[in-house]
């Protein structure tokens, strides 16, 4: 790369082979910006800004900053640039995020030109923001007051405002932040920097401008550039439009180490549980230590093996001593690098009250055990082996690899000058770590990093009945008292704040802005779709799909077995399984001694279920149980061995660790849910409406944890391991089987060499009666959970004339979420998000997420035929839509994720013929394309069906509107 030397100066220059580049690291002399580029043929280019913002106080300032930076800027003057990238460009990522410490503001796109434009707005958003001038901005996404004079009442209301509520409801996040504020009290960690809602109304416009100045300049800034691009033109870019402008000055913004205590920190703090709700096992334990500043690859690495030894593995020695003396439900754990000290957290989760000396004890015995006598260095090897699958697959979702490299690469640079890409480099410290598995060096780890480190804390976090209503009392109190005593001009403030926001969001932006966010065109789109690799053959008598994709030599080999034969009630016996299998005793090995055997000879064995919805030609539903396998071409006859045991040997008969595995299931079930609350109450609303959704839930949604709920309320253990095993006789047979495997055709034979040897030890099985699902009577529910905020979710059939329209419900989706849900449910309702799908061309859902209403977002949904017809939008304004529905058709995954993608248009009986024509319907929609699809959303609307999860009080307040109201977790 050609680096200009007058402007800028080059610090570190490094070969990246496993990112297949270089690495380099330079400081713009004029501004001291620092920029960091990884040069590589990767597509999917990702541009991105950092800032280091420690927070002073927990009103939010960095977290409201990070929201309103992006609603306009001098080059673009919109309202909100943001949502208009969101509609209409082809970003593979975009997002802004704030941590603990810095705010950052990632992008990514495959398209070069979309990548310039997504830059340039960015760019133009982080240093030349309308914030500074607009107060209404700071209205809408932080906080402000609602004054209702007719009804004497005073509010708070605030995009940020209400999505730190729901935060702040999850016993989850709330210890998180105890556990920094225990860990490091001298230092910004002690604060929340989402905001915490009592603190957060007294932010003023003031502060939060001053936090912006302060903090937002090239000087305190890293600017990231990763993939195929020109470097040096996209370098010169930067400093003709934007550093240029700048002098470099000094900003205080480093984050002080915090010393150690004299004495491990011990703290004690509540989170709210209904009044109705029982106390017991209801009680978090957290142990957790400092690192203090160890951003080094082989600790950053060991202490990952270390996790997987100590806590996450089957059978980890920690996790399996709580469990042993019933200390909690589950036990969990967090490696945090993101932080100037990292931490290490040991987490017990849904416990009784009074057992915080036992767990400390359970914990340190545990692992001053391991140090004396020695952890058991084939978990070791197999924690090394799984992590160097991770590192070589690269594989991290939907979320662009060259993203998750810039967040290690900020995990260092943020807190150190040299050696910027120090966490990307793994392979050489993993071949270390390798050769220290038998010198003692992992045990020496916990000694003087977990057992003797003085910098640590233990962390209580009990249940307390009625402390929601008891806030709630309190904010009630104080906004009554403050409007008791608020003078005319105080309250005319007020008003007139009200009445700018709700102008500022009622006043359209003009021609001139909107024109001012370039735009690709339609032309810039490829019609043809990308082929499914689906190559379909037979292996003694069962059907195989091969994908012939490159993975670097590694192979994912899935057993697909179908259930659409097995009678309804038993399909939570299914979920049951495959949360099972590898987690307890087989014919031959202990579940420790499987899991450690499958983790250090393979890249692992998992089982998943699955509803497969049928295409718009067959309309089939199929329910599957999945297999997953990941291996080197060496390690097949291994996996073959081990599917077996898995398969056909599992032991179910141990009452003890059966007991265990329920509770830990419901436990992490529970924490899921509250979590994604949103989803559940759309797969919940969705349940009386399509079959898909009800097998779903009886599957691995609520159904399914209400199922492991009785099985402990009830537990009979003989009786639960005779239908596991009739279940896995049902279920496991060559009949029910299809094979899919991804791959290099090199590999393939490599694969197939054993199978049909493997194959003839399955049990043909017989042919069952098609599944005869039936839907459920509709019922409207609510469900209660602790929450100040709610999530509402609303679920129809569109009919079978529908699927018809796939492009065009692809279109509308995305459509209503970046216009119509943005501004009544987001900007004019302050909700945190909305979202909008129509799954198999049918099934219509939409959802509002950490929403302080629940009435309004129901009439929200109820009038959406009523805006499509009114749905005007110029040619641009198609272009957009269309071009955002695009960017998530053709969204890059990893191979694995393609071999799965492919695989799933085979078994939902999805044509190539379909997917052209969803995607050609797609490109050329027009405006009445879209109007017309109106008489099906109101003929859906009229029999829909919706579901809320919320406060007890919005639920009460609104019980008219339900069948029933319920619990969420009913007590066992």
């Amino acid at each position: 790369m050609q680096i200009n030397d007058k402007i800028y100066e080059l610090m570190e220059t490094q070969a990246l082979p496993e990112q297949n580049g270089t690495g380099y690291v330079l400081q713009h002399k004029k501004s001291g910006a620092k920029i960091i580029c990884i040069s590589n043929d990767d597509e999917n280019k990702v541009f991105t800004a950092a800032f280091r913002t420690p927070p002073q106080n927990s009103r939010g300032m960095a977290h409201i900053v990070e929201h309103t930076t992006l609603n306009g800027s001098e080059k673009y003057p919109l309202r909100d640039p943001f949502s208009e990238l969101m509609k209409g460009s082809l970003n593979t990522y975009l997002n802004a995020i704030t941590y603990s410490d810095k705010t950052i503001y990632p992008v990514a796109s495959c398209n070069h030109k979309d990548f310039q434009n997504l830059m340039d707005v960015y760019l133009d958003a982080v240093f030349h923001p309308l914030l500074l001038h607009k107060k209404a901005v700071f209205l809408q996404e932080g906080w402000h007051y609602v004054l209702d004079e007719a009804a004497d009442g005073l509010s708070v209301s605030g995009i940020v405002y209400n999505e730190m509520k729901g935060a702040t409801s999850s016993p989850e996040e709330v210890l998180a932040q105890k556990i920094n504020a225990s860990l490091y009290p001298n230092t910004p960690y002690c604060f929340e920097s989402g905001g915490d809602p009592e603190e957060i109304p007294k932010l003023s416009y003031e502060e939060y401008v001053d936090f912006y100045r302060r903090y937002y300049h090239p000087s305190n800034c890293t600017l990231y550039l990763y993939g195929d691009m020109d470097m040096a033109e996209r370098l010169d870019y930067i400093d003709r439009a934007y550093l240029c402008q700048y002098e470099k000055k000094h900003i205080c913004s480093a984050l002080p180490l915090q010393p150690a205590p004299k004495n491990p920190v011990s703290a004690v703090d509540s989170y709210p549980i209904s009044e109705n709700s029982s106390a017991e096992n209801k009680t978090y334990y957290a142990y957790s230590v400092s690192l203090t500043d160890q951003h080094d690859s082989l600790t950053y690495l060991a202490m990952q093996v270390l996790d997987y030894a100590l806590v996450t593995s089957t059978g980890a020695v920690v996790k399996q001593a709580l469990a042993d003396k019933k200390l909690g439900e589950s036990c969990s754990s967090m490696l945090d690098y993101a932080l100037r000290q990292p931490e290490y957290v040991i987490q017990c989760n849904h416990a009784q009250a009074n057992q915080k000396q036992e767990f400390e004890e359970t914990v340190r015995g545990t692992l001053q055990h391991a140090v004396s006598a020695g952890l058991n260095h084939e978990v070791l090897k197999a924690g090394i082996h799984r992590l160097e699958y991770v590192c070589r697959e690269a594989n991290f979702g939907y979320q662009p690899k060259g993203l998750t490299y810039a967040l290690q690469v900020f995990e260092r640079t943020m807190y150190h000058e040299e050696d910027a890409f120090a966490l990307l480099k793994t392979q050489d410290a993993l071949a270390e770590l390798r050769r220290r598995v038998d010198t003692g060096w992992f045990e020496n780890l916990i000694k003087t990093l977990l057992l003797q480190n003085p910098h640590r804390a233990v962390n209580t976090l009990v249940p307390e009945k009625g402390l929601q209503e008891k806030r709630d009392a309190q904010l009630a109190e104080r906004l009554s008292d403050k409007l008791h005593h608020m003078s005319r001009a105080q309250k005319d403030d007020i008003l007139a704040d009200m009445q700018a926001l709700k102008d500022y969001q009622q006043t359209p932006d003009t021609p001139e802005a909107l024109q001012s966010i370039p735009v690709l065109s339609r032309g810039d789109i490829t019609e043809a779709i990308k082929p499914a690799k689906n190559e379909v053959t037979q292996v003694h008598e069962v059907r195989m799909v091969f994908h012939s994709l490159p993975t670097h030599g590694i192979g994912y080999l899935d057993l697909a077995f179908d259930l659409s034969t097995l009678p309804e009630e038993q399909l939570p016996y299914v979920g049951l399984l495959s949360d099972l299998l590898g987690r307890v005793n087989t014919k031959s090995y202990s579940y420790t001694q499987l899991a450690a055997e499958i983790d250090s000879r393979s890249g692992g064995i998992a089982g998943t279920v699955a509803v497969y919805d049928g295409s718009a030609s067959n309309g089939r539903v199929r329910p599957m149980f999945v297999e997953h396998c990941r291996m080197m071409p060496e390690e097949i006859p291994f996996v073959y061995a081990m599917l077996q045991e898995l398969l056909f040997h599992s032991d179910f008969c141990d009452q003890k660790r059966m007991k265990e595995l329920l509770l830990q299931i419901k436990s992490d079930l529970q924490q899921i849910f509250s979590m994604h609350a949103h989803l559940l109450a759309a797969g919940e609303a969705g349940k009386s409406v399509s079959i898909a959704a009800n097998l779903r839930s009886k599957l691995v949604g609520l159904d399914y944890c209400r199922f492991i709920q009785g099985l402990l309320q009830n537990f009979h253990p003989d009786e639960l391991a005779e239908k596991l095993e009739q279940t896995a006789d049902a279920v496991f047979t060559s009949s029910n089987l299809i094979l899919s495997y991804t791959g290099e055709p090199d590999t393939l034979q490599a694969m197939q060499n054993g199978l049909e040897n493997f194959l003839c030890q399955i049990p043909a099985g017989q042919e069952g009666s098609p599944l005869s699902a039936k839907l459920p009577a509709k019922e409207r529910i609510g469900y209660r959970m602790p929450s100040t905020v709610q999530y509402v979710a609303v679920c129809g059939d569109l009919g079978k004339e529908a699927v018809q329209y796939r492009g065009l419900w692809d279109i509308l989706t995305h459509f209503l979420y970046n216009e119509y849900f943005w501004q009544k449910i987001r900007v004019q309702g302050s909700a945190y998000d909305s979202a909008a799908s129509v799954v198999s061309g049918r099934f219509f859902s939409a959802v509002s997420f950490r929403d302080p209403h629940l009435k309004r977002t129901l009439q929200v949904f109820r009038q959406i035929p009523a805006f499509v017809r009114d749905f005007q939008p110029t040619e641009r304004q198609m272009i957009q839509y269309i071009l955002g529905t695009i960017s998530k058709l053709d969204h890059p995954v990893s191979a694995s994720m393609e071999g799965q993608r492919c695989f799933s248009y085979y078994l939902c009986g999805e044509t190539e013929e379909e997917r052209q024509r969803r995607r050609s319907q797609t490109l050329h929609a027009s405006a009445e394309d879209m109007r017309a699809l109106v008489p099906c959303l109101e003929q859906m609307l009229q029999c829909a069906n919706y579901c809320v999860i919320g406060s007890d009080s919005a639920l009460t307040a609104n019980e008219a509107l339900f069948d029933r109201t319920e619990m969420l977790f009913p007590e066992l």
